[in-house]
Formats: structure tokens, sequence, C-alpha cells
């Protein structure tokens, strides 16, 4: 999910712990299994696993959205730029490079040294 014009609202610590949030939020509230997520400057990626009465993908992405945008607004605001990109796993690649590919992104972006470092990262559910 990518910030219309690339903006980089998300290095706003309120705007980032704010999209965390609601990130964890619909996980909690059933939507999804949460594998790996970042949140970038300007962009989001999450590697997740839709539940059966979750709603589909078009679905948990527009809530996210919606949720994101609403819990910034006394920060900053947040644009979206329209749909967003997913790439399904199939059966015969490895989950873990997937959350390897997510964990490690703050790190190939030089804004961190080590994942670990980078507040709006990290892994819940196991694959």
């Amino acid at each position: 999910m990518c910030v219309k014009n690339r903006e980089p609202v998300f290095s706003n610590k309120h705007i980032g712990t704010a999209a965390v949030d609601v990130i964890m939020r619909q996980r909690r509230q059933g939507r999804y299994y949460l594998h790996a997520y970042c949140v970038m400057p300007d962009h989001i990626h999450l590697l997740l696993k839709l539940r059966e009465h979750g709603g589909s993908l078009p679905v948990v992405v527009a809530v996210i959205k919606a949720g994101i945008r609403h819990a910034a607004m006394p920060h900053g605001v947040v644009t979206w730029m329209r749909g967003f990109h997913e790439r399904v796993k199939r059966e015969y690649e490895r989950a873990d490079e997937y959350v390897k590919y997510i964990l490690l992104n703050p790190v190939r972006a030089g804004l961190v040294r080590e994942a670990a470092d980078y507040p709006y990262v990290g892994s819940v559910d196991p694959y």
C-alpha cells in the first residue's frame, strides 16, 4: 500500500505508530494472520493470510487504509494511492523468504543498520 505521491508521512512517529496499531487491531479482530509487517516512510508491506470470516483482500486493505487515515488525523494527513500491489505466495515458494524480505526492508533502504532497530517492523504469527 503506497501513500499518494510517495509522501513520507510515516516518518512522523505518531502516524507510524498509528499505522502499526491499526494493523495489529485488525489482526486481533480476526481478519487475518499477520506473518510480517513493515511500515516504511511512504508505503506498507504486509504478509498476511486471510481468515475464513475476515473478508476479501480488497475489503481488508480498504479497512486498514481507512483506519490508518482516521487514526493519523490528529497528527497529519494520509492520502493513499488507489489500489494496492499484491503477490500471492505459491505452494512451492518459501514463506520465510517473504518474511525476511519484509523485515529487512528498512535495512535495505538505509533507515537502520539492524531490522530490530526499526520501530515499525515485526513478525507476529508464525507461518
